[in-house]
């Protein structure tokens, strides 16, 4: 993607989506939880999409990327067999933690007690979860850029001996249009976060931009449209009306009237054509275009067969500088994708994953993610995640008389027995071995108190609370709320 494009779609409020080739890396998850251990099998695949000369579409699977193949299976020591050379399938169990093989991390978690278990599974897929690493490389970009802009003014203006003249304009660029174009990152930023939780992320993100542009005077609304226009063209470069955007932004920043004669110096302005020869030129004296000519010509020298035949283009130092603004980058050989598909024996307390059809304990999740494990795109990573809590029942009906800790509850109870000292769980958990559902099972409930804690003054009305108060304070509720059902109805007067 040219970098004119990249930058356009940003300033025309369109978040920008990195268009995918028609290749794309798939990556097929399955996890069965048991107790500790996770079961995973991982398929994946490189899938290319023809279309036919009838106008149907066919999907062929090609040879993938030998480094992502090698991450994928590294983790793994049974390879399972499959219907094509090119799809790969691998399992394995795993403990604590996933095996990294699409790229993240993960963890896995179980606690088990008396009363039954509660299990975390979360994990990462790539991304970028440094956020403040992001912005600060967002922002050194936004300098860089602007300087880039200055320079190129300048290279134009000053053979004219006409600086003084656009000082105004210089001024501008080095303040205000500086200060605009981190905001402008910031407002990228964050809309790609909110489009982790929210579907209508994307307009709201393209209406406070836009708002924004408008209300400092670089567009008007009706404009819009002009823009867009320009960025949907094919090769995404500007289009003559939108170059009359631009010349109308410089004159009426510059102090001059934007409806007279376009001054000399701003003559590069005048065609699309003139534009972008004066900013190749420009690029061609940077440091940023030096730098990718060495490493092509080293790569040359070193690998002829794997070096670009082609030299970089000027612009493909402004594009590096671009993506890192906005937090885009070009994802390499295609997109990719995951999916996830978690086997459970019960109902999830909390996941972000969906239910899937006919299959009682089946959840499914899946995003789009970089299309190669070295990606640094910005926003907030692809997240999966699930809690679930399966109740020992049998425990629980034996000394409680009924089902007191399931789903969130239990997960709390797990949670509030893992943080007990060693001699307090042992001590918890005789306690409990020793209740019956009895008349005297509230009493004992309410009269308990680890060996470390004071005991009832006699005499007192209050005493001190126990640390375990509010576990028993909610089997006491889950107890009370049976008896009043069980009870038998007050008479009808």
């Amino acid at each position: 993607m040219r970098p004119s494009t990249l930058l356009l779609t940003a300033l025309a409020l369109s978040p920008l989506v990195m268009s995918p080739g028609c290749e794309e890396n798939c990556y097929e998850i399955e996890i069965t939880p048991r107790q500790n251990r996770l079961d995973r099998e991982i398929t994946f695949y490189r899938k290319d999409v023809k279309a036919l000369d009838d106008g149907a579409v066919q999907t062929i699977y090609v040879p993938m990327p030998e480094d992502e193949l090698s991450k994928a299976s590294a983790p793994y020591r049974r390879q399972l067999a499959t219907s094509d050379p090119n799809i790969h399938r691998y399992s394995g169990t795993f403990v604590g933690h996933t095996p990294g093989d699409v790229g993240g991390a993960g963890y896995h978690k179980y606690v088990s007690t008396q009363m039954g278990s509660a299990s975390l599974y979360m994990e990462r897929f790539r991304g970028n979860d440094d956020l403040s690493g992001q912005l600060i490389r967002s922002f050194k970009a936004a300098d860089r850029l602007t300087d880039m802009l200055l320079g190129w003014l300048r290279s134009e203006i000053a053979p004219y001996g006409t600086l003084n003249k656009y000082g105004r304009l210089m001024q501008f660029i080095d303040t205000k249009l500086r200060r605009d174009i981190k905001n402008l990152s910031v407002y990228m930023w964050t809309g790609k976060i909110r489009q982790a939780w929210e579907t209508d992320g994307r307009e709201d993100l393209a209406v406070r931009v836009l708002l924004y542009f408008c209300e400092r005077e670089y567009l008007r609304p009706e404009q819009l449209p002009v823009l867009l226009r320009a960025v949907q063209a094919e090769g995404g470069g500007l289009n003559a009306r939108a170059l009359e955007i631009v010349r109308d932004i410089v004159a009426s920043k510059a102090g001059l009237d934007p409806s007279g004669p376009l001054d000399e110096p701003l003559a590069f302005l005048a065609t699309p054509e003139s534009l972008v020869g004066s900013m190749n030129a420009y690029l061609r004296t940077t440091a940023e275009y030096r730098a990718l000519m060495a490493k092509w010509q080293r790569d040359k020298r070193q690998s002829p067969d794997q070096a670009p035949s082609k030299a970089p283009e000027p612009t493909d130092a402004l594009e590096m500088i671009v993506s890192d603004l906005i937090g885009i980058h070009p994802s390499g050989p295609g997109a990719a994708s995951v999916s996830v598909k978690l086997n459970l024996t019960v109902k999830p307390v909390y996941t972000n994953a969906e239910k899937a059809e006919n299959q009682p304990a089946v959840y499914q999740w899946s995003s789009a993610i970089s299309g190669r494990t070295s990606d640094r795109t910005s926003g907030l990573p692809p997240v999966c995640y699930a809690v679930w809590a399966e109740p020992d029942e049998q425990f629980q009906k034996a000394h409680f008389g009924k089902i007191v800790f399931h789903d969130e509850d239990l997960v709390e109870y797990c949670l509030w027995h893992l943080g007990l000292g060693d001699s307090e769980r042992r001590q918890w958990d005789e306690f409990a071995r020793s209740l019956a559902p009895d008349q005297d099972l509230l009493k004992r409930l309410e009269a308990f108190r680890f060996d470390n804690e004071k005991t009832p003054d006699e005499g007192h009305k209050e005493s001190p609370e126990s640390h375990a108060a509010k576990i028993i304070a909610r089997i006491a509720k889950s107890l009370e709320g049976s008896a009043e059902q069980t009870s038998p109805a007050s008479p009808t007067p």
